[in-house]
């Protein structure tokens, strides 16, 4: 066991311990200068903690850059207005931004597509209240929670439209809630069925 320091000076490596069993213990502080190479392992690596709950390490084949056991496992940002950027492969032979949590914003980027496999939702609201998801067959907007849904057009004189497909492997706007003239507009035929009613006035 090492107490307070140790320096150990070299031209080429230091090497402490002849088998991976070796176990060394610093109490103080360890100040490194340049680089600490740890070789392949199955497991552990460099571990933390009293039990070893926090592992970074390489098994070889992956990297393992924060394998926890014990607690929550939390990536904090202490920098005013820093970042914490998450990237990957660009598919060009670099890398890229996915996401940002922008500190100095106080919100999350995201830069590239999210895809849900199906049957797994996207939720908004505290209770989950509003769901997008795909089924495998069907998308559905599902609102399930306290009040109304409301889709909502906020520019000036702008419009909703409702689309869908032509029968000519197409897209068509099928009607629109034109926010300039404040009329609802069919750009395609109407068909009622057997017992509907179309009410008009009051």
């Amino acid at each position: 066991e090492f107490v307070n320091q140790i320096i150990a000076t070299s031209s080429g490596s230091t090497t402490f311990g002849d088998s991976i069993d070796d176990v060394h213990r610093f109490t103080g502080s360890l100040e490194v200068s340049s680089s600490i190479n740890i070789a392949d392992s199955p497991h552990t690596g460099l571990a933390i903690g009293n039990s070893d709950d926090l592992q970074i390490y390489h098994n070889g084949t992956n990297s393992f850059g924060a394998d926890n056991y014990t607690g929550d496992l939390i990536f904090q940002q202490r920098k005013d207005d820093g970042d914490i950027i998450f990237k990957n492969d660009d598919g060009s032979g670099g890398v890229t931004a996915y996401i940002t949590l922008d500190g100095s914003a106080t919100r999350t980027n995201v830069h590239k597509d999210l895809r849900f496999d199906d049957g797994e939702m996207l939720q908004l609201g505290t209770d989950g209240d509003i769901q997008f998801y795909h089924d495998g067959n069907n998308g559905f907007l599902s609102h399930s929670g306290a009040g109304n849904l409301i889709i909502q057009q906020a520019g000036d004189d702008r419009d909703i439209y409702f689309k869908s497909d032509d029968g000519s492997g197409g897209m068509t706007n099928y009607f629109y809630l034109d926010g300039s003239i404040t009329k609802t507009v069919f750009a395609q035929s109407t068909q009622h069925a057997d017992n509907a009613k179309a009410t008009f006035g009051a």
